[in-house]
């Protein structure tokens, strides 16, 4: 549970008072437990971690626990927060967790040329997970924690019939995920396999 509240913890936006954020963190905390078969809809059913298109009345079952001040700045810092990450504005933009991402192929290349030694590969191997814990897994929960935002967005524009669910599952069918090419790739090495045999 102590690590479930400390991902919360960083959530909220940066700038909020900690009194405020004390009694978001502990609403959500609440919440969950009150709901433990949502640990895996923390983003979209406990937590309300950026703007959507339905804030004001995503954000209704808080009016009783903070006060109007508190209320109006966590409205108007969910917004801030959320614009500034879709328009690349943050330390948290798309474009530097990809840049990041990037430089995790040729490093990995340069490491793998190294010599073979049995104590240079644990070496290179601490060296690789350190590099892949800065270079890799942040920057795959910003991108994570991007798509959170789009997925919320599209689910509140949803709501509101601005576009319908049909539509937006013809658009996600059309993008190539990650699992898609594992898949693709597994089937050509499968293939390959099969040809050679």
């Amino acid at each position: 549970m102590w690590t479930f509240v400390r991902a919360l913890n960083l959530i909220y936006p940066n700038g909020l008072a900690s009194s405020a954020a004390l009694k978001i963190v502990n609403h959500w905390v609440e919440k969950l437990g009150n709901n433990p078969k949502m640990h895996d809809k923390v983003e979209f059913e406990i937590a309300r971690p950026n703007a959507t298109f339905l804030l004001k009345d995503e954000l209704c079952e808080y009016q009783e626990l903070l006060s109007v001040s508190e209320f109006e700045e966590w409205f108007e810092r969910l917004n801030e927060l959320t614009e500034k990450l879709i328009e690349g504005r943050s330390k948290g933009s798309i474009k530097k967790a990809l840049g990041k991402l990037d430089r995790v192929d040729s490093i990995i290349l340069k490491y793998n040329e190294k010599l073979s030694h049995p104590i240079a590969q644990i070496e290179r191997i601490k060296t690789i997970m350190d590099f892949m814990t800065r270079n890799g897994s942040r920057p795959f929960c910003i991108l994570a924690r991007h798509g959170f935002i789009a997925e919320s967005l599209i689910r509140s524009i949803v709501y509101k019939k601005i576009i319908t669910q049909k539509r937006i599952s013809e658009f996600k069918e059309s993008i190539s995920t990650v699992a898609d090419m594992f898949s693709r790739d597994t089937d050509l090495l499968l293939s390959e396999k099969n040809g050679l045999e």
